[in-house]
């Protein structure tokens, strides 16, 4: 079985246990949730080809960058002990968009809602992964959304945004998103 396979198989089975509704959970639903989320946020990146440019060291590690004000922050620090790609997982904040720098993967929380045209325009063409739990994210030029459906967390896809930005997304986790924008 390669490596992509079974890449794809432990992603489906994270998708399976993010299916039971968020009530259900024995733990806190919002601590559950940010766990889906950032399970969710580590998958995405082993589905991810960035151009070969941004990896030209094979040493060079993932940055994932977390933008705004969100308890999100603690789920995703159990993500800075993995790897993804081959790669060490580097977890960074940031409060404000000016501070930004040198990320692969950008989370944007919903306390940055009233800036998102003005962060998207930012990373708009450069071979930077955005991703957001808020409304309407990708219908804004985001390039993945995570959305609650029937309390479960899906994801939609910007096709068009990862495309404009050199980023090419498995066809794998095209087939898994609940909506794709091409």
């Amino acid at each position: 079985m390669t490596n992509r396979c079974f890449a794809a198989l432990i992603f489906i089975a994270i998708l399976v246990s993010a299916a039971t509704p968020l009530s259900a959970r024995a733990e806190e639903p919002l601590l559950h949730e940010y766990r889906i989320k950032a399970a969710f946020l580590y998958n995405f990146a082993k589905f991810i080809q960035w151009p070969e440019l941004v990896f030209i060291d094979p040493e060079r590690t993932v940055f994932i960058c977390i933008l705004g004000n969100d308890p999100i922050m603690g789920a995703l620090q159990s993500l800075s002990a993995k790897t993804v790609q081959g790669r060490r997982i580097v977890i960074s904040h940031s409060k404000n968009l000016r501070s930004v720098k040198g990320c692969h993967i950008l989370f944007v929380t919903k306390s940055e809602k009233s800036r998102i045209k003005h962060t998207i325009s930012k990373f708009k063409g450069s071979p930077v992964l955005t991703v957001s739990d808020m409304d309407d994210f990708v219908k804004a030029g985001g390039m993945i959304g995570m959305v609650r459906v029937e309390n479960k967390i899906r994801f939609q896809i910007n096709l068009v945004s990862a495309q404009d930005s050199g980023l090419k997304i498995s066809s794998q986790l095209l087939k898994l998103a609940q909506d794709v924008i091409k």
